[in-house]
């Protein structure tokens, strides 16, 4: 049985992947010189490299965001302890971080 259509699911997606260097007018240009018989024209091949270093720039993107929001989270939980006299778990982080939890939205 299919799942019902997200149409917004499916904008925030389009929108994170805009966000991370998949630029609808980048890859237009890429797709446009791809075997152009102008002078400004390049090989599919050159293509494919540019539209893969694309790729590579957003998922590097991604670990940095990734990795600040991990980071952002522990020092929270840190200084959370520290405000509450409590002895700092480190489970307790990781636990929070494998759920998600470091990256829901701030309230």
């Amino acid at each position: 049985m299919t799942q019902p259509f997200d149409l917004e699911k499916y904008k925030a997606e389009q929108g994170r992947a805009r966000d991370l260097g998949f630029d609808y007018a980048v890859i237009r240009n890429i797709i446009l010189h791809a075997n152009s018989d102008f002078e400004d024209g390049i090989s599919v091949g050159k293509a494919i490299e540019l539209i893969r270093e694309i790729g590579l720039q957003a998922v590097d993107k991604a670990v940095a965001e990734e990795r600040t929001a991990v980071v952002e989270r522990l020092r929270a939980e840190i200084r959370n302890c520290a405000l509450n006299s409590q002895i700092f778990w480190p489970t307790h982080c990781v636990d929070a971080i494998k759920r998600g939890e470091h990256r829901k939205e701030k309230e």
